[in-house]
């Protein structure tokens, strides 16, 4: 080195300073406490760790790498958690859109092929060669441990109908067709993808992967969100032949804190 360095015994904090780097090339070991001072970086086999300059707020934190290195404080991310609503779905209620709608709901119908039984669901039919729909709506409690939505498939819905066609269901002169709503924790209602005028061409169980809560909304642990599944049903051709729609179970994906 081109300066002279020292090594110093300071009388008052009764201890030893160097006053530039120390490298030790074997075991370094005390028997106090190890105290770094505006350190903020460490490099361990190579990798340079930066630290948070805070403690975690709240017990239980866990400190995570972003992969470059950063450390930050975390809850810690789970095996996270899927909550199944088979029907019929605890704590539900059931309305009609207006006073005027004909139709039959079956709770609990069971669909089976060979004598086995496949799933529990919903059935919604009617004779009336115009659209006649029914609600299901339940309240779900967000867990206390709740992180996040899955952010690929945060709700996937079974659900069957008696026909592919869905268009102008609205105004009364469709198909039949499932569709679903959620309403956060603050009774917002949430843009859901992939959850309006769900309908199958072959009268067999289909599987939605509806979207929208990952990105939005707000849910409060402990707090009710509310789910609202419409059925909606026709015979085009009045014959009584049963226009239906079926809804079956319901996941709700989403990812836990470890605390």
């Amino acid at each position: 080195d081109t300066t002279d360095e020292t090594l110093t015994f300071i009388n008052l904090a009764d201890r030893f300073e160097f006053s530039d780097d120390l490298r030790v090339s074997s075991g370094l070991y005390a028997s106090g406490s190890l105290i770094v001072e505006d350190g903020q970086t460490f490099t361990i086999e190579g990798i340079t760790y930066t630290f948070p300059q805070s403690d975690g707020v709240g017990s239980g934190r866990f400190l995570t790498t972003n992969g470059a290195g950063t450390l930050s404080w975390s809850d810690g991310v789970g095996s996270g958690e899927i909550l199944t609503l088979e029907p019929e779905y605890t704590g539900s209620v059931y309305f009609a859109s207006g006073t005027s709608f004909v139709g039959q709901l079956s709770a609990s119908g069971s669909y089976s092929t060979g004598g086995i039984v496949r799933t529990n669901f919903y059935h919604w039919e009617s004779t009336k060669s115009t659209m006649q729909d029914y609600w299901i709506a339940t309240r779900v409690t967000v867990p206390e441990n709740f992180l996040r939505w899955d952010p690929v498939a945060p709700i996937k819905l079974r659900y069957r109908t008696g026909s592919g066609s869905s268009a102008a269901a609205e105004t009364g002169t469709g198909a039949n067709f499932v569709s679903m709503k959620l309403f956060d924790t603050t009774n917002t209602q949430i843009t859901l993808n992939g959850a309006t005028e769900l309908s199958t061409s072959t009268q067999t169980f289909k599987t939605a992967d509806i979207t929208g809560p990952q990105s939005t909304g707000t849910y409060t642990t402990g707090s009710g969100l509310t789910l609202m599944v419409r059925l909606a049903a026709l015979d085009p051709a009045d014959t009584n032949d049963r226009g239906f729609a079926d809804v079956g179970w319901i996941k709700l994906n989403w990812e836990t804190s470890l605390r």
